[in-house]
């Protein structure tokens, strides 16, 4: 059961860690980078 529970954690940790950051990852750098071209240009 400790296993199991464990596991399933450590599933669930992940996916939320893999969707946290690849979701950030994609909507941050697109944020961000616009804003550094912005102020480069400027």
């Amino acid at each position: 059961m400790r296993f199991t529970g464990q596991s399933a954690d450590t599933k669930s940790t992940r996916v939320v860690l893999t969707q946290s950051f690849l979701r950030p990852d994609k909507v941050e750098p697109r944020g961000l980078i616009p804003v550094d071209i912005g102020q480069r240009n400027a």
